[in-house]
């Protein structure tokens, strides 16, 4: 049945049936699909109309096990379309569709849009069938008159075919039912002579289950339609993925060519014009031609001045008319902007373009030598010296103290910066950032003064202990560290000054030669003796040699300091326990050995009367002689003003000594005043002798009073 006959035949209440009719036909697809996972795969080989059974025997009948191989979708689709357009063919040669005859050579009809529709739905039905992998098409025009599809697929351009197709009809129906007479010159119609008839002429119905019945008329019982959802092809969406990547290469395509665009207007532009972010000498020169730049400069020369910045944030101004400033035109900003690479522009929005150069100026030397001598920066009386770093002591070792910048300028630095500041047309000039300042030769990185600091601290890894029995000095890092330090050079230098007063400051603790000292007589009595050499006296300039030598080597030791005198002991009485005494007042003499009295004896000291008194002080023996001849002053004619031979002979004061005195009658009380000697200490001979055997050199001798 065609749509006209479809449409003649119905109702005006009848669109909801029409459109179930084919709802119907896209529902049972998928029903039939459902179904098949219980049915043996079929192959129709002719239809039932010929009262076949659908199967050529039992024996060609496909096993359930045997499935149908998978088809790409073109050749399912063509299968579909042959398969549709043969059963057409059956059709036609039966009486069944008028559309087609045997004659046709298999050939579609020219006109008729109803029955295209008609066909287009079968088509649809047997591509849904086709593309079930092993559906059917299988019609049954007589007996019950289904159509049955099995195990169907439509693709959801076709779902929308036939949506359309069915609202076609709706329409139809409408219009139809708005207007019942149709004229049927020659147009087919309900009940005329068309090419369709509804009346048993090859027609066909459906009776209330949707079949086909005889007398050609559709039954208007409603039935149950399934209206099961029809599942989509997922392969014919693959033409609309292609869709979308073509729209998007053609989108990207676009920008590409939009930027490329961009890219080389700017390559060109820039040829000729300054970059962006880019500065000349200061000035914001971006885009600008060179006349551009060069029109800027003439306008900014009359009003140009230079801020001079300098050390602690301070500021001077040096105007351009002071100095009679002119623009001179030139080359040089051209050769500038012919220098800059137009292809690699884009590098300039990350990195800046910082031009500088002397531009075409000039100005009045006189001028400006004069103008410059009267800023504050070059005052004299007002520059501080740079310090350079250098290794200083903190706590326990050598550490470097960071270089100082000062304010001390160099002037020939300064000048020629400050003019090329200005040639460049610079707002400002930095006089730290230029290197106007006088720096300091050693930093705190300096290799110099690196190694003068590891140097430094290896001598005070030196250790002495001085020994001034019973007490102690100890020279340590705390005392090395102040005779250390660096020349200009930073060559290390012990300071020999520095060391000395220390060693003088020892003897000045230590040292009793020569020092006014208590006394405690054989007799009891304290006396204070003044006067002599006995006594503890340091070799300074030997001590100091050694001090520099041991902390050069390193050395870790205890030693006895350089002495030029000894003395028995540093304790309180440092003439010891063994000594000789002279009481010059009662002429009587002392010797204790390990503080036992040995010898004691009255004596005849120096006449005081004729000059020759013997004096005080601290003296020690000299050494001992046997026998001895004792000379006086040495005459001018080569002889002595005297020579006496003694038998024993012991000098403490140079040509004063402990003696023996035959020619002395008698000894003690104040015979010294008148017969006394020439300041020798006459001595009994048994007694000289007896002091001769137990008195050594360097036993100290204390003559008082």
């Amino acid at each position: 049945m065609n749509d006209k006959e479809l449409r003649n035949t119905l109702g005006e209440d009848s669109q909801d049936v029409a459109e179930s009719i084919v709802r119907e036909l896209l529902g049972e697809i998928e029903n039939e699909k459902k179904a098949k996972n219980g049915l043996e795969n079929n192959r129709p080989l002719e239809s039932t109309a010929n009262g076949g059974n659908g199967y050529e025997s039992e024996k060609t009948k496909p096993k359930q096990s045997e499935k149908i191989p998978y088809e790409p979708d073109q050749k399912r689709n063509q299968k579909a379309g042959t398969q549709n357009i043969e059963s057409r063919k059956k059709r036609s040669n039966n009486n069944f569709d008028p559309v087609f005859s045997a004659d046709d050579n298999l050939k579609a009809p020219a006109v008729d849009p109803d029955v295209q529709k008609e066909e287009r739905l079968d088509s649809i039905v047997a591509s849904a069938i086709v593309n079930g992998n092993n559906g059917n098409h299988h019609s049954t025009p007589n007996g019950n008159g289904n159509k049955a599809v099995k195990n169907g697929t439509i693709s959801a351009k076709e779902k929308r075919e036939a949506d359309n197709i069915v609202n076609d009809i709706k329409q139809e129906i409408k219009n139809r039912n708005g207007n019942a007479n149709v004229p049927s010159d020659g147009n087919r119609n309900a009940n005329g002579n068309g090419n369709k008839s509804s009346n048993g002429n090859g027609g066909y119905k459906r009776n209330e289950n949707g079949n086909v019945n005889g007398n050609g008329h559709i039954s208007t019982t409603p039935r149950p339609v399934n209206r099961a959802p029809v599942p989509i092809d997922e392969e014919d969406e693959a033409p609309k993925s292609h869709k979308v990547r073509n729209a998007l290469l053609i989108t990207f395509g676009s920008i590409l060519l939009v930027l490329i665009g961009i890219y080389v207007g700017f390559a060109l532009y820039f040829k000729t014009h300054f970059e962006f972010y880019t500065s000349l000498n200061g000035l914001n020169v971006t885009m600008q031609s060179v006349e551009d730049v060069k029109n800027g400069i003439r306008g900014q020369v009359a009003d140009y001045s230079i801020i001079i910045e300098e050390a602690d944030s301070k500021t001077e101004t040096l105007a351009g008319k002071d100095i009679d400033l002119k623009y001179v035109d030139g080359d040089e900003i051209q050769n500038l902007l012919d220098s800059q690479n137009s292809w690699l522009w884009p590098e300039v929005l990350w990195n800046h373009s910082l031009l500088s150069t002397p531009i075409g100026l000039s100005y009045d030397k006189d001028l400006f030598t004069e103008k410059i001598r009267t800023l504050e920066c070059m005052d004299l009386s007002k520059q501080v010296d740079a310090i350079d770093a250098k290794p200083v002591f903190e706590d326990t070792k050598f550490e470097i103290e960071s270089e100082k910048a000062g304010t001390q300028l160099d002037t020939s630095t300064f000048v020629s910066e400050l003019g090329k500041a200005i040639m460049g047309f610079s707002p400002s000039v930095n006089l730290v950032e230029t290197g106007c300042y006088v720096q300091p030769r050693f930093t705190s990185e300096s290799k110099e003064v690196i190694e003068a600091c590891d140097e430094l601290n290896s001598y005070l890894g030196a250790e002495i202990t001085l020994d001034f029995d019973p007490y102690t000095e100890v020279v340590d890092a705390a005392v090395i560290s102040q005779w250390l330090s660096t020349d200009p050079n930073m060559g290390v230098v012990f300071d020999e000054d520095a060391i000395g007063e220390y060693v003088a400051e020892l003897a000045e603790k230590y040292d009793t030669k020569g020092k006014d000292r208590n006394f405690v007589t054989a007799n009891g009595n304290t006396v204070t003796v003044s006067g002599g050499y006995y006594g503890w006296e340091l070799d300074q300039e030997t001590e100091v040699t050694d001090l520099t030598e041991n902390i050069k080597n390193k050395d870790k030791l205890k030693r006895e300091p350089a002495y030029l005198s000894k003395a028995a002991s540093h304790g309180e009485k440092e003439w010891g326990d063994t000594y000789a005494e002279v009481d010059l007042s009662s002429q009587h003499m002392w010797f204790f050995k390990d503080g036992e009295l040995v010898v004691e004896s009255d004596v005849v000291t120096g006449n005081p009367n004729k000059g020759n008194a013997t004096p005080q002080g601290w003296y020690s023996i000299y050494y001992t002689a046997s026998p001895a001849v004792l000379r006086g002053r040495r005459l001018s004619g080569g002889g002595y003003e005297y020579e006496t031979p003694v038998k024993y002979w012991m000098p403490f004061n140079n040509g004063i000594g402990f003696h023996d005195a035959t020619w002395q009658p008698s000894f003690g009380g104040n015979r010294y005043t008148y017969g006394g000697s020439h300041g020798c200490v006459n001595m009994p001979y048994a007694k000289a002798q007896a002091l001769y055997a137990v008195i050594t050199a360097g036993t100290p001798v204390i003559c008082h009073y």
